[in-house]
């Protein structure tokens, strides 16, 4: 179970990683430096690049056609041997679009927007853009640039710190009230990110992978924390949760090996979504909390003590599996709902399940602690 478990959640985290990049089209041109295709407004778009230039201003026309797209991918290596570092990169005035990855696997020191660059996807430079800052000119109407990190133009959203930008603390400014996909994924400079009271939301993956991050505060107006927000942030080690979250993502906090507690003071509405703290290894004790799907503290190597208060009345399926070290449970009468292999259950080695040996679950006689533990062929002690 833990390696499917495990096998899901890499390719969950990483399927939008991989180059899958698409043969080429009958419709593109070769033309000098660039390949490029026609759109349907008779503008193109490039969707490749053959040149060495270190500082590369892109064309505004190619063949007398004006460019006004990036293509997906279109500077990524794409597994031949195209020179993929740049001491700079311009983006031309004519340029709209910039496609998702772009520049993937490029290592650009400075990255220039150009005027009328307005749409970018989701995870449009992600780990393409490998620089030490990103300029905006005053002119464009969509964007702009502080200290080399990258805002939309109103300054309400943080949307990329670029990965070789120095210092081990950053604070997003005031006014900002969301970071968006991956704004700092695979940071390994920052050890802290102070939020200002304005921020309401943390994009999916937004600190993924930052390795050295260690102190995060969620207080003040901050609600939604995204899916694989905070992933492998290997530094982690304490999770306080206010009651301001009201939503914290799939595999939220998952694979932060190093965090030794999770504080949990939920707000009513709170939903905590699958494996959110899956594989948070050193937490020994915990208070429960309400959950919304499976898997919440699966693989939490450690745990060997937990509190189920009286509002919890569900454990959810898996919510406890794997958690070798949880050998005795105390359950509560107020508990009426307890699904498949929540407690005792752990990987078999083979993709299966096998009993946690010794798992001994304490309750009221008549409880559903009662009927889970003789269903599931645990000892029983009631209380």
């Amino acid at each position: 179970m833990k390696k499917l478990i495990s096998i899901t959640l890499t390719i969950i985290m990483m399927l939008s990683a991989i180059i899958i990049v698409p043969t080429a089209s009958a419709k593109e041109i070769r033309s000098g430096d660039y390949s490029y295709k026609f759109l349907d407004d008779g503008t193109i778009s490039i969707t490749r690049y053959y040149g060495k230039d270190k500082d590369l201003k892109l064309p505004e026309e190619i063949d007398g056609n004006k460019v006004t797209k990036i293509s997906n991918y279109a500077f990524s290596p794409r597994g031949i041997a195209l020179l993929n570092k740049f001491d700079s990169v311009v983006i031309s005035n004519t340029i709209v679009t910039i496609g998702r990855d772009a520049f993937l696997e490029c290592k650009i020191k400075e990255f220039r927007f150009g005027n009328n660059v307005r749409y970018i996807s989701n995870t449009p430079l992600r780990e393409g853009i490998v620089c030490d800052k990103i300029k905006v000119p005053k002119n464009n109407k969509y964007f702009t640039s502080k200290s080399g990190v990258l805002f939309t133009k109103s300054m309400d959203k943080i949307m990329l710190y670029p990965k070789e930008k120095k210092g081990s603390s950053y604070t997003i400014p005031k006014g900002v009230k969301a970071t968006a996909t991956r704004t700092f994924y695979e940071n390994k400079y920052l050890k802290e990110v102070k939020f200002p009271k304005t921020l309401t939301s943390i994009g999916n993956s937004a600190f993924a992978f930052s390795t050295r991050l260690e102190k995060v505060d969620f207080s003040g107006n901050l609600r939604n924390i995204g899916t694989f927000a905070f992933t492998d942030c290997k530094e982690l080690k304490t999770i306080n949760i206010p009651k301001n979250i009201v939503k914290i993502g799939k595999s939220a906090f998952s694979g932060c090996e190093s965090v030794e507690k999770i504080n949990i003071d939920a707000n009513k509405n709170l939903k905590i979504y699958n494996w959110a703290f899956a594989n948070c290894n050193y937490v020994e004790k915990l208070v429960v909390p309400k959950v919304y799907e499976d898997g919440v503290f699966a693989y939490c190597g450690w745990l060997e003590k937990i509190t189920i208060p009286a509002n919890v009345k569900t454990i959810k399926a898996f919510e406890f599996f794997g958690c070798l070290e949880l050998k005795t449970v105390t359950i509560p009468k107020t508990v009426t709902c307890i699904e498949e292999k929540a407690f005792g259950y752990t990987d078999d080695g083979y993709d299966g399940y096998e009993k946690i040996k010794g798992f001994t679950i304490k309750g009221k006689k008549g409880s559903t602690a009662h009927k889970y533990a003789k269903k599931n062929g645990f000892k029983f002690v009631a209380i």
